[in-house]
């Protein structure tokens, strides 16, 4: 989250806005080698915190060891694979100059490496959330980036060529991945990581519980890297304007998805203790927190588009920056309304009930992209990723996986109080923009605005997690 709000400005003053493009398309492009830690994260933790619950620290560290394994030799391959195509097929794209070519290939091979040393090592984070020890969790993250942020941005200062920047990021890569390895031999408890521990029975149970999150994770790639790659092929000017605003929305969906994933511990204990799964005044609590970060940071971005964009990348990029912003918010605002309630089915292990939903927005969201994006440019992707939503969203209202666990669970009212009304001051500010015209958010009323509206959603997420968690939940349908 650090990188996608300090490194943007950085690169935008450091690179032309053509070289700024070519960043975030390799950038974009080497981020598909993600979808190879298959989705073992959320996984290792839920099992991490079975085997603590039992106190079987053998097996603990025979799921560590047979992640950390699996990951890196996939991503050995990937990126090997990956390398072979960029540099024997060439890309096709009237949009990309042809002496850029070389640059883009070696900037995204780069990249690709430091995934092969990143992944991995960042799988042995989930022992902290497996054992709920989350600030250790925070605490690494914090560092690894903050050490990528320096390190990039002095290449970026120094060199201003997009290749020494991808080089200087694979370095940084690498030493925050020896600090996780130094940090997890250090605070966990006997821990121990070798080959001698893998275990195929435990793959094959990994591979199992992964399945419908790799396929999230293929499918929100699509939705995201997908349409930059569909951008960067008609309109590379606009790339870095859109990626940027892509990476600014994850910021409000990285805080809101590290709560929600404090859920699939506690649920996963609770299965081990044969105790009533579903704490649903938690689940009720953390969603209403979540979605009011979630649509309080789109209502601020969509008031504040024109400001954030002119101070943050430049004035070159105010002007299409302001709806871009916005509405790239509010898109993953939508994409990510239920996520609460998907962490939940994940601690329930009923994953595998939440797959038709994200496979048609992912398949949607590139249809509507490949038709729009020739004649509507960035407005097409920005069609596409609106409309895409809520093909999910009906999908997860219709299946309602929970209800198999708890016969009380009743999800349209719990729709009703955690998304919905969290989202209607949003919707007034939507109407309201539209109606007035996008030239108001010039004016310095819209940005007093968007802090004013900022401030009311900070207050309103504090209260609903503090008074949630003092009185606890409705019980009659909440």
């Amino acid at each position: 989250m650090l990188l996608s709000i300090l490194l943007p400005p950085i690169l935008s003053r450091s690179l032309t806005p053509y070289d700024l493009s070519i960043w975030m398309l390799a950038l974009q492009v080497a981020n598909y080698l993600i979808v190879l830690n298959l989705g073992l994260q959320i996984v290792v933790a839920r099992l991490v915190a079975q085997a603590e619950e039992c106190g079987d620290t053998l097996k603990r560290n025979s799921i560590i060891s047979t992640a950390f394994f699996s990951v890196l030799i996939v991503t050995t391959f990937g990126t090997a694979s990956l390398y072979y195509l960029i540099n024997t097929f060439h890309w096709t794209s009237p949009s990309i100059q042809i002496e850029s070519l070389s640059s883009l290939n070696t900037t995204v091979s780069w990249i690709a490496a430091s995934f092969v040393i990143w992944l991995p090592s960042s799988l042995l984070l989930a022992t902290f959330i497996g054992q709920q020890r989350n600030v250790w969790y925070a605490l690494a993250m914090f560092v690894t980036r903050i050490i990528l942020l320096l390190v990039v941005s002095a290449a970026a200062y120094t060199y201003q060529n997009v290749v020494d920047i991808a080089k200087s990021w694979f370095f940084a890569t690498t030493v925050g991945s020896i600090c996780i390895l130094i940090l997890h031999h250090l605070k966990v408890d006997n821990s121990r990581i070798s080959l001698r521990l893998f275990s195929k029975s435990q793959l094959l149970h990994m591979v199992h519980n992964s399945f419908t999150i790799s396929i999230w994770s293929i499918l929100s790639l699509i939705v995201t890297g997908g349409q930059v790659f569909i951008l960067g092929l008609y309109e590379l000017e606009s790339v870095g304007i859109f990626a940027s605003a892509l990476g600014l929305a994850t910021v409000m969906i990285g805080v809101s998805g590290a709560i929600n994933a404090t859920l699939v511990p506690i649920i996963a204990a609770r299965l081990i203790n044969n105790r009533k799964a579903l704490p649903v005044d938690d689940l009720v609590r953390i969603s209403v927190v979540s979605n009011v970060i979630n649509f309080g940071g789109s209502a601020t971005l969509a008031l504040g588009g024109w400001w954030i964009a002119k101070f943050w990348l430049g004035d070159i990029y105010s002007e299409d920056g302001s709806i871009i912003i916005g509405a790239v918010a509010i898109s993953q605002s939508l994409r990510s309304c239920l996520s609460t309630y998907a962490m939940a089915v994940i601690g329930l292990g009923l994953q595998n009930k939440l797959l038709v939903g994200p496979i048609g927005e992912g398949f949607l969201a590139i249809l509507i992209s490949c038709l729009l994006v020739p004649d509507l440019g960035v407005y097409g992707i920005i069609t596409a990723m609106l409309t895409s939503p809520m093909i999910n969203i009906f999908f997860t209202l219709a299946t309602n996986p929970i209800r198999q666990q708890d016969d009380n669970f009743h999800i349209y009212g719990y729709f009703w109080k955690c998304c919905i009304i969290p989202s209607l001051p949003l919707i007034a500010i939507v109407i309201y923009i539209v109606g007035m015209g996008f030239g108001g958010l010039r004016s310095p009323l819209a940005g007093f605005a968007a802090l004013s509206v900022g401030a009311g959603y900070a207050f309103w997420a504090a209260h609903s997690f503090f008074w949630h968690k003092n009185h606890g939940s409705a019980k009659t349908g909440y």
